[in-house]
């Protein structure tokens, strides 16, 4: 229902400029848009402007239609007709929730003065990218920190090349912020040391009590920050510069008691780990629901994940890559047995709490991939609101296909109806075939296979009938073009259905 008026509301505001004088004096008598309460065409307008909340309007949803960026949305919405221009700047949270970087990265300062004297005094959301060798851009957002910092109360920010600014704009990390809620901040490029950005332990100088997601690169800071106790989204990305290690970030988890999100990035080598298994305290967190791993190594994600306990129904989202050391792997037999066991409670957890009914297996250059939708819990337990769009993913790029396997057969999926299967266009090695085999034939109650033209000739080299293999098939697609094959890259359309 909420979509159909924000679908009206695009439409009105898209309709053509060429559009005849005499339609658009009668449309506000007839447009039941223009009957809605004060109240919720405001929080319509508000919706459709909120860069916090992301409402994930698409052409897939509103046919013909893309998305404006947020401050976009609201320049048009008030540009409609004289009443939705009145509710539009009149209200200072509209545009104050819509500061948009690149939006306001122009020559001229006529539109920046303009939005920020629309915005009053409402508190801040502050989204885009921030680039030190442009002067526009380096100049507004040192302008806008400096000035206005007392009233952020959301940023996400890409800074590039943040040595070019001038030093005291990243005077506010030292500041006290009761008012912020959320920082993203990214620093580029990732092997630039900062240091000079922010004194060691004098973030926010450990006053932020209303911040609630904290998501950082190159930034030194104190472990027992008392504010920590409040985060429930915490994301944290080493760099070679400014490494950080396992025992060390499970400390700053540990003063983390509702954590409800784990982020962590690029993380390759830790000299500490040997020594860390012996350590058996778990952290408990009943609040976790989803941990994040982008490019970590696997002994790492398994150092983390072995001494977690989070949410019964946690969604993993991992890329762990193995270790390689002039072409031979850094890991043993130990260490990919702990992977193996560690791995699979996570699986067994999520499945045993979840009802899927779509999985899909991606393999490309060595990696295999398994992953999901994530659908509501078989039995809810806490209340804490799902977040929109996530995916149960798992992609391990590993040398040895057993331990993949091992992990993705944990677990006997019966409630998947639906098998989607992307091969990269190079045949499985002689090693990889008989794995790969073994986990299909664990499908035979499926009902609709999709698969690309590499996975198709996989499943013919069983037999030339897919329903030898599938015995339950109704429905085979057929992808005609190549998918996308790295994590987090939608899938080409299906290019049609056999019966």
């Amino acid at each position: 229902m909420l979509y159909t008026t924000l679908a009206i509301v695009c439409r009105s505001f898209q309709r053509s400029r060429h559009a005849s004088t005499e339609t658009q004096v009668n449309e506000p008598s007839r447009a039941p848009i223009f009957k809605l309460n004060a109240d919720l065409l405001y929080l319509i307008f508000r919706m459709n402007t909120d860069i916090d909340e992301g409402c994930d309007l698409g052409e897939s949803q509103v046919e013909g239609m893309g998305v404006h960026r947020a401050m976009t949305t609201a320049r048009y919405c008030s540009q409609v007709c004289h009443l939705w221009r009145q509710t539009v700047l009149s209200s200072s949270s509209i545009w104050a929730r819509a500061i948009d970087l690149q939006e306001l990265d122009q020559e001229a300062d006529h539109w920046r003065e303009e939005v920020i004297r629309r915005t009053g005094n409402a508190y801040l959301h502050i989204t885009g990218t921030a680039r030190g060798y442009h002067r526009t851009s380096r100049d507004f957002f040192h302008h806008l920190i400096v000035n206005h910092w007392s009233r952020v109360r959301i940023i996400d920010v890409d800074v590039y090349h943040p040595h070019v600014f001038k030093p005291e704009t990243w005077n506010f990390l030292t500041l006290p912020s009761p008012f912020l809620q959320s920082l993203k901040l990214r620093f580029h490029p990732r092997t630039l040391s900062s240091t000079s950005i922010l004194p060691h332990g004098s973030i926010f100088a450990n006053d932020a009590p209303s911040l609630r997601e904290f998501y950082v690169e190159q930034l030194l800071f104190d472990t027992r920050i008392s504010w920590f106790s409040h985060i429930r989204c915490f994301g944290i990305f080493p760099s070679s510069k400014l490494p950080i290690s396992v025992s060390e970030i499970l400390e700053v988890i540990s003063h983390m008691p509702v954590l409800e999100s784990l982020t962590v990035g690029k993380m390759y080598k830790d000299n500490t780990l040997e020594g860390i298994h012996d350590d058996l305290n778990v952290i408990r967190r009943p609040c976790l629901q989803e941990i994040v791993f982008m490019d970590v190594e696997l002994k790492i994600c398994t150092a983390i994940l072995q001494r977690l306990i989070p949410s019964p129904a946690c969604v993993l989202d991992l890329f762990c890559t193995q270790r390689m050391h002039h072409g031979i792997s850094t890991s043993n037999t130990a260490d990919d047995k702990l992977a193996k066991d560690v791995l699979i409670r996570y699986f067994k957890a999520f499945f045993d709490n979840h009802l899927i009914s779509t999985l899909t297996l991606r393999q490309w250059n060595g990696v295999y991939a398994l992953e999901s939708d994530v659908p509501k819990l078989k039995c809810p337990t806490y209340s804490i609101p799902t977040q929109r769009n996530r995916r149960f993913r798992v992609s391990i790029d590993h040398y040895n296909p057993s331990l993949v396997f091992d992990i993705f057969t944990a677990c006997r999926y019966p409630s998947v109806k639906t098998l989607e299967l992307t091969l990269d266009v190079t045949k499985p090695s002689t090693v990889q075939l008989p794995f790969m085999i073994s986990f299909l034939q664990s499908f035979a109650h499926v009902e609709t296979v999709i698969a690309n033209r590499p996975a198709l000739r996989l499943c013919q080299s069983v037999s030339e009938d897919l329903a030898v293999l599938f015995p339950s098939m109704t429905t085979f697609k057929f992808q005609r073009a190549s998918l996308a094959m790295l994590p987090g890259i939608s899938a080409a359309h299906n290019d049609g259905s056999f019966l």
